[in-house]
Formats: C-alpha cells, sequence, structure tokens
C-alpha cells in the first residue's frame, strides 16, 4: 500500500516537471518564431509605423483629394528600408510609399533614462523639420507628391501593404506619419544604364545636372546631414532628384564651403566610376571641374584649399 502510494507520488511529480518542461519549450518556440519573423520581416510590423506625428502645428498643406486617392488606392510592396523609414513600392511600380519608423522614436520617448529619451526626441523633431524643408524649398527636386505629418481623418480608412516576408497588412494612413514620392532610379544603376548603351552624353548631362541640383540646394540655404549621392540621390526622366528628405537643415554658407562640399561628394564617387565606367572618367572629371568653376570664383576655389586642403584638381583620376 505504501509501495503504490510513494508510486503515484512519484508518477505525479514527474508529470508536474514535465508540463512545466513542456510550457518552457513552448515558449522558447514562440519567442524564437517571433524573433525570427521579426528579423526576417526587417522588423517592420504595422504597429511601428504608427502613433508619432510632428510636434509643431505643420503648416504643410495635408489636405485629401482625388489625386492622393488615387495614389494610395494601390497595394504597396515592401522594397527595403533606410535609418528613418519603411519603404514601399507601389503596384503602378512609378509611387513610393515610405512610413517612418516611429518605433525607433517612440520607445525611447518613454525610456525613463532621461538622456537618450532626449537624444531620440531630437531626432525625430529634425527628422519633422527636414520634412517640412522638403515640401516647401525643395518639393520638386524631391519628387514629392504627398506629406502627411499630422493626425487626420480625411484620408482612406486604410492602405494594403505586403511585406518582406509576403505577408498582407492594413495600415490606417490618418494614424501614421508617411511620405509619398515618385520612384526614381539610383546613381550608379542610371550610369550604368547609360554604360551599356553607349550613352556617355546622357552621363555627361545627368553628372552636369546632379551638381546643378546640389548648388541649388546650397544657395537656398539648405545644408544636408547625409548627401552620400550614390545612395540618396535618383533620377527621374533624365533629371536628379534628392531621394532621401530626412536630413536636410537650414545652413548659410560661403562659396568656399559650398565648394568643397560639391568637390568632396566628386571625389567620393570617383573610384566607382574608375573601376565600373572607365571610358566616362575623364568626361566626369571635366564636366565637374566646368561646373565648379562656372559656379565658383577663383577666390572660393583658393579659400577651399586654405580651408580644407582638397581639389579635384590634384585629385589622381
Amino acid at each position: 500500500m505504501a509501495r503504490h502510494f510513494l508510486f503515484n507520488k512519484l508518477r505525479t511529480g514527474d508529470l508536474k516537471q514535465l508540463l512545466r518542461a513542456l510550457l518552457l519549450f513552448s515558449c522558447v518556440i514562440f519567442l524564437g518564431y517571433k524573433a525570427l519573423t521579426y528579423y526576417l520581416a526587417d522588423g517592420f510590423s504595422p504597429s511601428h509605423v504608427c502613433g508619432l506625428f510632428d510636434p509643431l502645428p505643420s503648416t504643410v498643406h495635408t489636405h485629401f483629394d482625388e489625386k492622393i486617392s488615387h495614389l494610395l488606392d494601390q497595394k504597396f510592396t515592401y522594397i527595403g528600408k533606410g535609418s528613418q523609414s519603411f519603404v514601399f513600392l507601389g503596384s503602378d511600380e512609378s509611387t513610393v510609399l515610405k512610413f517612418f519608423r516611429c518605433n525607433r522614436y517612440r520607445s525611447f520617448l518613454h525610456s525613463p533614462i532621461a538622456g537618450k529619451m532626449h537624444v531620440r526626441e531630437e531626432k525625430w523633431e529634425k527628422l519633422m523639420a527636414s520634412c517640412r524643408i522638403a515640401d516647401e524649398e525643395l518639393k520638386e527636386e524631391s519628387a514629392l507628391l504627398f506629406l502627411h505629418l499630422q493626425k487626420s481623418c480625411d484620408l482612406p480608412q486604410e492602405i494594403i501593404l505586403e511585406d518582406k516576408l509576403k505577408r498582407s497588412f492594413t495600415v490606417n494612413p490618418n494614424e501614421a506619419c508617411f511620405i509619398v514620392q515618385k520612384r526614381a532610379q539610383l546613381l550608379y544603376p542610371f550610369l550604368l544604364e547609360c554604360k551599356e548603351c553607349h550613352d556617355i552624353n546622357t552621363a555627361q548631362m545627368a553628372v552636369s545636372r546632379l551638381f546643378q541640383l546640389i548648388n541649388k540646394r546650397q544657395k537656398k540655404g539648405i545644408g544636408d546631414r547625409d548627401a552620400a549621392l550614390s545612395k540618396n540621390i535618383g533620377f527621374l526622366d533624365g533629371n536628379p532628384v534628392f531621394i532621401d528628405v530626412g536630413e536636410f537643415y537650414y545652413e548659410k554658407t560661403e562659396g568656399c564651403e559650398q565648394r568643397y562640399e560639391m568637390e568632396k561628394m566628386a571625389s567620393k564617387i570617383t573610384p566607382w566610376i574608375a573601376e565600373n565606367y572607365s571610358e566616362f572618367l575623364p568626361i566626369f572629371q571635366k564636366a565637374i571641374l566646368g561646373k565648379l568653376d562656372e559656379e565658383f570664383s577663383a577666390a572660393d576655389c583658393s579659400r577651399s584649399q586654405q580651408i580644407h586642403g582638397l581639389s579635384l584638381r590634384k585629385v589622381s583620376f
């Protein structure tokens, strides 16, 4: 009798341990699955693009009209992400929708660590300020079609999105912060296309227009914290546009500083051209030097060299 009682007790204890082990294993599997899908989906979730808006009363016109209705009335497929946004391409293959990654800012806005909270809040305010600058000063140059920086109620109630894992979601655009742009081709693929078509004249014209675009921004007193040409400049119908509108700020610079910025940009893409489009290299050099000499005085050139010690005339091509 005592032996039977002891056996039942041991069996009950083993069963409890087994259940605990199964519960723990299930939790590990569930959390692992969630972590894996989060990673494979590039961290996108509808909840990560909603809930934060421009902290200042916006002067940006966000009134809903038929044109915006047509643009948003299509399926958008995930094509990538940047440090500030998740990027989707419309089914028309000509419209790009960028949802700002609110989760990167919201989590720290409510952080008990005051320092981190302040830094993230400041970054969000700079992002919103940059979007306003793009809309007010560089709308055409940024291929901007629509900005939504404030909570609203007159947009459609949902946008259909497909993430990297081919899962479909709906997002209420009234509750999200986003921009809509025309699709542009990145600088390097554009130049490679010119190479394949043996169209050096188009490449030369494109480079000239590219530095005209940068100089136009400079003359408006606007700086760019992330002026990487390879990833932030695109071409639309042969004309260059700013793809990234999240790093603009007002800045007054002298001619020598403007020239230095353009020389620095040109020197950074020179190695790529030398490796991938060598026959275009001397034409590129001539076009850039011609544009710099056209836009800036000899005094600006001399002053730039004195301050920064960089001159394209001294760069080895």
